[in-house]
């Protein structure tokens, strides 16, 4: 048994998070005092029979116990204790536990230390004020043998003055568990007057508490229109009182602002229960339903991406024989035939039907970023072909295109994809009055000082493109919020607020930057500033040109197994490996290919694979091919996967990634470089 002692300065501090223990454990030596301090209820109640301990800091959830009922097995060690709640999760029904169990104080965690410090000080004086009580209680019961009617007088002051001091105390603590408690505790009558308010239901609602008490509970909630409805809620609450439920709404703010909140409550009544009226805990939940929105736009972009993996696999493999037919088609008429020329169209079709796949692969942030110097120019007149056929003829596209401009190193996709979403926008402003868009493009020598207070740029000479409407502008409180992602001012449903983010993360990756000038009513002007490309060798100019024609350069005569479970695609490559001279053996099932291959491991030069088949995927396929032949040279090809990359096969021991949809000349040059 511990002997009690009241000039002792021991504080019992009870909390899991070792960080929290850590602060205050140097917070109370600072002032002197001797912290014991444990991380569970058990720790605690071992510290309690080794230390006189008085006073108490406890936090609500723990490990192996509950803060609360901690504090009742700490009352019956020590029934002088005073606990301090220092807690994170406060709510009404676990402020009324702790001063029903005799709590001192209820302090929010990470809320101002000198708040918290002030209960320990006025804890050790409770303390030390009671302590005296019990003397004069001592010292009466002592002299008692003198007179025992003194002793009787003294008896009945001492039992009157605590109940006195019970009641101001446990008044005094409701009262501060009420004003420190991190919600909008109000109290309102059966005709919904506010009677009671905290401070923190002012620092909610933006009112003065004289303010608040002058006002209806229905005072709060917006819309107008909606107010009626909380009215016929409040009354239906007071005649039928059913039980209370969490009841979620809109308050509009002093300041003009709306909020989210939801209002916890319970009934009051007098000691013949009759309703008096509600107290009620209100908190602000914004934040909380904002990210709650955000979670479920992240996970529908997550649906979108996997649905546009799909569809890039699935059309892809439908564009390889289009292609290779079609290429194979071309080899056999003259080259100045109409028929020729008319195939080409369908070839660059395809090839715009392959850019729209990536289209949807980088929407879906998805797609590779390939980065070569291209002409701007070119991207933009193809985009507006596109962008003229889909606008309104409400609005004019007036041009100013330099074509003399230099190329910049861009991934044309992506570049494609910044123009057209900044055409959008700006043709959204314009939507309901019409108007004119203006595209600029056109060079600009960036010096040392325009380049200063701008991360990614660098000082010299810079494609400039600008994109400027007549539509609504950008409201002041907006401009410097519109490239944050989520961001809209249009309605539900007519925009994510991904654009301008997507936009600025595309021309950030180019070491360029994007700006915006605008007033409300006066139209908008985006500019983009990108890096004109380093001038290229001549090497690397022979490199970059790509040869339509010179699929007869890689002529061979190997064996080559082919295994993809598509058999358009099967019929297309093996016709166009033949075309080259090679002799072919090829399967639609997975599982036969490698019993063939293991069968006659060395009657074949070249394995080439699809990755995403039924039975075995092609990196399972490379891998049991390896097993019985080790080194033979693999082509792994693909529609879309986001597990293969260039990167990841070589440790498959794959030679070449050949993606989805290949031409003649991409078929022969892999087979070479790879055999080679």
């Amino acid at each position: 048994m511990v002997r009690r002692h009241s000039d002792n300065n021991f504080v019992l501090v009870v909390d899991d998070d070792v960080s929290q223990l850590i602060t205050l454990e140097d917070i109370l030596k600072d002032e002197k005092l001797e912290p014991i301090c444990c991380k569970s209820a058990q720790e605690a109640l071992k510290a309690m029979d080794s230390y006189d301990i008085n006073v108490a800091i406890l936090d609500l959830r723990l490990p192996d116990d509950n803060g609360l009922e901690l504090l009742k097995k700490l009352k019956k060690k020590n029934p002088q204790l005073r606990a301090i709640i220092n807690t994170a999760f406060a709510t009404l029904d676990s402020a009324m536990t702790a001063v029903n169990e005799e709590a001192f104080a209820f302090v929010k965690k990470m809320g101002d230390v000198r708040d918290l410090l002030s209960y320990v000080h006025r804890a050790f004086h409770h303390h030390l004020t009671q302590y005296s009580v019990a003397l004069e209680m001592d010292v009466s019961q002592r002299t008692a043998e003198l007179s025992s009617i003194n002793k009787t007088l003294r008896k009945e002051i001492a039992v009157r003055k605590k109940a006195e001091k019970d009641v101001r105390e446990s008044q005094n603590k409701l009262r501060t568990l009420i004003e420190t408690v991190p919600l909008g505790v109000f109290e309102c009558d059966t005709a919904g007057a506010i009677t009671q308010s905290n401070s923190t239901l002012s620092q909610i609602t933006g009112f003065g508490k004289d303010e608040i008490l002058q006002m209806h509970i229905c005072d709060f909630f917006v819309p107008d229109l909606a107010k009626e409805t909380h009215s016929q809620f409040l009354k239906k609450l007071i005649t039928e009182q059913p039980e209370p439920q969490p009841y979620l709404a809109q308050i509009q703010k002093k300041d003009g602002l709306v909020v989210e909140i939801q209002v916890d409550w319970t009934y009051k009544r007098d000691e013949n229960a009759q309703l008096l009226g509600c107290v009620c805990a209100l908190s602000d939940i914004s934040e909380r339903k904002q990210l709650e929105d955000q979670l479920r736009h992240a996970q529908k972009m997550e649906t979108i991406g996997t649905l546009a993996g799909g569809i890039a696999h699935d059309f892809n493999n439908v564009l390889v024989p289009i292609i290779g037919y079609t290429e194979l088609a071309m080899k056999q008429l003259e080259n100045e035939s109409e028929a020729k020329y008319d195939l080409s169209q369908v070839i660059n079709a395809a090839e715009r039907a392959r850019e729209l796949v990536q289209q949807i692969l980088l929407f879906s942030y998805k797609g590779d970023q390939v980065n070569k110097p291209v002409f701007v120019h070119v991207i933009l007149k193809e985009a507006l072909k596109f962008l003229k056929a889909s606008i309104p003829s409400t609005i004019e596209i007036r041009e100013f295109i330099d074509v003399q401009c230099s190329k910049v190193t861009a991934d044309p996709t992506q570049i494609h994809q910044v123009f057209t979403n900044l055409c959008v926008n700006g043709c959204a402003a314009m939507q309901e009055t019409g108007g004119i868009l203006e595209v600029h493009l056109d060079e600009i020598e960036l010096n040392e000082t325009d380049v200063k207070f701008v991360k990614h740029l660098e000082p010299g000479l810079h494609v400039r493109l600008r994109v400027k409407d007549s539509g609504i502008g950008i409201e002041k409180e907006n401009i410097n919020r519109i490239f944050d992602p989520f961001f809209t001012t249009r309605e539900v449903g007519e925009g994510t607020g991904l654009g301008l983010a997507v936009v600025q993360g595309i021309v950030t990756s180019h070491k360029g930057r994007i700006t915006v000038e605008s007033e409300p009513g006066q139209g908008s002007t985006f500019t983009v500033f990108l890096p004109i490309a380093k001038p290229e060798s001549a090497q690397e100019n022979t490199n970059n040109v790509k040869l339509k024609d010179n699929s007869d350069l890689y002529r061979g005569k190997e064996n080559v197994l082919i295994v993809d479970d598509e058999i358009s695609v099967i019929n297309i490559l093996q016709r166009m490996l033949e075309h080259l001279g090679y002799q072919v053996t090829s399967f639609s099932d997975s599982l036969k290919a490698i019993d063939a291959f293991r069968q006659r491991p060395n009657n074949f030069d070249i394995i080439i694979t699809d990755q995403t088949m039924p039975k075995l995927t092609g990196i399972e396929l490379v891998k049991k091919a390896h097993k019985i032949r080790s080194g033979i040279p693999i082509i792994l090809t693909t529609g879309y996967s986001e597990k293969v990359t260039p990167d990841t096969i070589a440790q498959f021991g794959v030679q070449a990634l050949l993606k989805k949809p290949f031409e003649l000349s991409d078929v022969g040059e892999t087979i070479r470089h790879v055999l080679q």
